[in-house]
């Protein structure tokens, strides 16, 4: 997998298909069903006005 497949990925410009999340789910050590489950936001991160808070850069 390349960089560029990775922070398109991260960044919400690509989706990914399905050889590239088996890949991340191996690279991590975690299900699909993990890896693809929804992210649950902190309340400073999910109330910021931008919407972002202090999310964290992948």
């Amino acid at each position: 997998m390349s960089r560029q497949t990775l922070l398109n990925v991260s960044s919400g410009k690509s989706n990914g298909d399905l050889r590239t999340w088996l890949r991340l789910s191996r690279a991590f050590g975690v299900g699909l069903d993990e890896l693809l489950a929804e992210v649950r936001l902190p309340p400073a991160v999910r109330d910021a006005p931008d919407g972002r808070g202090s999310e964290p850069a992948l």
